[in-house]
């Protein structure tokens, strides 16, 4: 599975290169006086890398909502729920279009203090910071009942939430914000690489985490039948000897 998702997202990044190198001519469809570009180019939001993003943030939904089923992980429903809107958010930019219009009425006030960052880029912080608190909320409701192996699951999909807003906000920030205005193609191109790369690597690493989850909960779950079974049979054996001997005597 990880070998996979690994050569899928080597073949985007080659793809990327060639797309900026005189070899562009060889991807289909390429056009300079359209959009067409843009496909090729993992920072655009209407991507083939993009969309790849998308749909494994769903697949991660999917994968907790399915570990819910099992009684040890009944408490982490909640991470189903994130996990569901991360992807809703980065397939229709919410952050973009609800974070501008709250930080727009506002940034006039405060921008003399920050001209270095763009009302958009606030605007996208101040979500992501009421996101984080209801991440928080939910997770300080759910932890007293979890159990010990649901607390480990919620703290790794904490962590991984973590470096995902690290490639997503901070670094997203950094780019447009000080880089750009450099005006320097290898930096922009080594940032971008940074963000989306580093982003889609987290989610990925995700995706497997949580796959596995499922197969080795499974894979318990089957030895403690055969365990319970097998512990069955030897009672069942026991007291038939018992019953022979009763028998006989």
């Amino acid at each position: 599975m990880y070998l996979l998702l690994i050569s899928t997202l080597a073949y985007y990044f080659i793809v990327w290169v060639i797309s900026r190198s005189p070899l562009d001519y060889l991807l289909p469809s390429i056009d300079l006086d359209t959009n067409t570009r843009s496909l090729y180019n993992p920072h655009a939001d209407n991507s083939h890398f993009e969309s790849f993003q998308h749909v494994l943030l769903l697949w991660n939904s999917i994968l907790v909502y399915k570990i819910t089923f099992f009684r040890e992980y009944r408490r982490v429903l909640f991470l189903s729920i994130f996990w569901f809107c991360l992807a809703i958010d980065d397939a229709f930019l919410v952050h973009d279009s609800i974070g501008s219009d709250f930080i727009r009425p506002f940034y006039q006030k405060i921008s003399p203090g920050i001209e270095w960052i763009r009302y958009k880029d606030l605007g996208e912080l101040t979500y992501w910071l009421f996101i984080l608190i209801l991440l928080i909320i939910f997770t300080v409701m759910a932890w007293p009942k979890a159990g010990s192996k649901a607390k480990g699951f919620i703290y790794k999909n904490l962590g991984m939430f973590f470096v995902l807003g690290f490639y997503a906000v901070v670094i997203d920030m950094v780019g447009p914000n000080i880089i750009a205005p450099l005006n320097s193609v290898t930096l922009n191109g080594l940032f971008t690489f940074i963000e989306e790369f580093g982003e889609i690597s987290v989610v990925i690493a995700a995706f497997l985490f949580l796959f596995y989850t499922i197969q080795s909960v499974k894979l318990g779950d089957e030895y403690t039948t055969l365990f319970e079974k097998n512990f069955k049979l030897e009672e069942e054996l026991k007291n038939l000897k018992a019953e022979l001997a009763a028998a006989r005597d």
